[in-house]
């Protein structure tokens, strides 16, 4: 997988079932840490709602970077069947909300399924999307006179320097196109007269 789509922009969607009003959102999380304060976000908008179920992929659709909850509504009736949405739509880098008011009726387990998928999967096909590459996180050390070069070399290939850390060698945490990784990677080492020491995450 060389690209893979993300959310373009925010995208927010409503539904009535039984009086109960649920309210969706989708937004582009990129790590569990954007997805967490996204999710805090939502529920500090929302904080006389009776539930905010939530599900996430923060990365690429294959990332093991995934989360869920129910939020006290009934054990499997939000978040599991939300994250599965997700994951079925082949969106990476995706955090999906959905707030209930609860309306004084209750739904039942496989109502409260039905109303909280419903409410996303809505919401999910109006959200615009674009596609981007997929990166490999990688770190590079390697003594300070091939700096300038390697950097050069970098800059010139569309990799992004995330991380710059100077001590008795030099680490870059390196984001790298993950379709030309093997060929970066073997050049790097012809820069470096082979003194880089490559690790990937």
């Amino acid at each position: 997988m060389d690209y893979y789509q993300v959310p373009a922009a925010e995208a927010c969607g409503e539904m009535i079932v039984k009086g109960s009003r649920f309210i969706a959102s989708i937004h582009r999380a990129s790590d569990i840490t954007r997805a967490e304060a996204i999710i805090m976000n939502i529920r500090q908008e929302h904080p006389r709602a009776s539930h905010t179920c939530w599900a996430y992929i923060a990365g690429p659709p294959d990332t093991t970077a995934k989360g869920m909850s129910d939020d006290g509504e009934p054990k499997g009736t939000a978040g599991r069947p939300m994250l599965a949405l997700l994951e079925g739509s082949g969106i990476g880098e995706t955090v999906g909300t959905v707030t209930r008011y609860f309306g004084g009726i209750k739904l039942g387990t496989g109502g409260l399924m039905r109303a909280y998928t419903s409410t996303l999967k809505e919401t999910l096909s109006s959200v615009q999307l674009k596609s981007i590459e997929q990166m490999s996180q990688t770190f590079l050390t390697f003594p300070y006179p091939y700096c300038k070069a390697i950097e050069q070399y970098l800059e010139t290939h569309h990799c992004t320097i995330d991380v710059r850390s100077f001590a008795t060698d030099i680490v870059f945490e390196v984001s790298i196109p993950k379709r030309k990784e093997q060929d970066l990677l073997y050049q790097l080492k012809q820069i470096s007269k082979g003194q880089i020491l490559i690790q990937t995450k």
